[in-house]
């Protein structure tokens, strides 16, 4: 993976993807959006992944907690709204 960044601009929901860094359509990408406005003078870095591969449901872990000491009082939590 050789990661890489750009400016473009978002014309009917598409992004033009310029001539150096085009690929066949059948070529699977990993595509990270941020905007500009969100940067005061330079572009976002670029990061590349941690693994290689796929992307699949794999990659994204559910944050686990352990509720197991956790008390819970209905009437405490109805008390707050």
């Amino acid at each position: 993976m050789h990661p890489f960044a750009f400016q473009s601009q978002v014309l009917d929901n598409r992004i033009e993807i310029p001539t150096p860094y085009r690929v066949t359509s059948a070529t699977p990408v990993l595509v990270t959006v941020s905007f500009l406005s969100d940067y005061s003078t330079e572009p976002p870095p670029v990061v590349p992944r941690r693994a290689t591969g796929r992307v699949t449901k794999g990659n994204f872990k559910a944050l686990q907690i352990d509720t197991q000491n956790f008390v819970f009082n209905r009437e405490d939590a109805n008390a707050r709204r």
